[in-house]
């Protein structure tokens, strides 16, 4: 983990492409920019100000707060550091078979994250840097064994609720007072026909995303955009799938089942609308 301090770039560094994703580089409000890097990572010149080495790997990439703490994981620990790169606090997960891959969300002086190995959903009061603590009725067990977070980060709304896609295909929601839980959505195994077997058909990447606006929660996959409304009682399922793509011929090729898999984060701004980044 390593700290630049250097003016935040207008556009984000752009990473060669990996086979693992790359946490996106966070700025603080002292101007630093805050990520993980990889060897093929390409950052501007800045001042490094501190890193770390750590037994495992910290691939969970790291938040930092108002006033520059940095919480990340490596292994089965949960660290803190302070903006001068002393360390605040080590926490060890339980059970140690905890390994946070996906990136964290901190919301409200809270840090939220995943298990890797698990369907363990963690909740990390941080309003005391240097005395982090478990908030009441976390970790969540989500759903079924084997349901667990690879890569995709929890969403967090306006009314106290976080939404987590699992590597299953299942959207919950999760009061994060209670810690109660509501299966939204699943994507079945029946609606990827075509796409390629293995891992690939899970929501491994397809972070969720809340339209505050519109209370409605936006999730990719591999099978399009899946939009879920909010509104009433119960949610209102509609999907978006592209149906053609462009290539060197034009924009009216067929979109094969590699087109159609969402993996990336869907951006919403104010008006509602949604942006992606396809499979090619």
């Amino acid at each position: 983990v390593t700290i630049l301090s250097t003016p935040v770039p207008s556009t984000a560094p752009t990473p060669v492409p990996s086979t693992t994703p790359t946490p996106v580089p966070t700025p603080t409000p002292q101007g630093n920019v805050f990520f993980d890097v990889n060897p093929t990572f390409s950052v501007p010149a800045g001042t490094q100000k501190w890193s770390l080495n750590f037994n495992y790997s910290a691939s969970s990439g790291a938040v930092v707060d108002a006033n520059g703490n940095s919480f990340f994981t490596a292994g089965d620990k949960f660290y803190v550091y302070g903006p001068d790169g002393v360390q605040k606090k080590q926490v060890s997960l339980s059970p140690s078979s905890v390994r946070v891959t996906a990136p964290m969300t901190l919301s409200n002086n809270t840090v939220y994250f995943g298990d890797s190995t698990s369907n363990r959903f963690f909740a990390y009061d941080v309003s005391d840097p240097a005395n982090p603590s478990l908030k009441p009725n976390f970790p969540v067990v989500l759903g079924v064994i084997g349901d667990k977070f690879e890569y995709n980060a929890p969403a967090i709304d306006c009314a106290g609720n976080a939404y987590v896609y699992t590597t299953a295909r299942n959207l919950y929601k999760v009061d994060l007072t209670t810690g109660a839980q509501t299966l939204l959505n699943s994507l079945s195994s029946s609606e990827l026909t075509g796409f390629p077997t293995g891992a690939t058909i899970t929501a491994r990447y397809a972070s969720p995303v809340v339209d505050v606006v519109n209370n409605r929660v936006f999730t990719g996959s591999q099978k399009g955009i899946r939009i879920l409304n909010l509104q009433s009682g119960s949610p209102v399922l509609s999907t978006f799938i592209p149906t053609t793509v462009c290539n060197a011929q034009g924009c009216n090729a067929p979109a094969q089942p590699i087109d159609q898999a969402i993996n990336s984060p869907v951006a919403v701004d104010a008006a509602g609308m949604g942006y992606i980044v396809t499979g090619k």
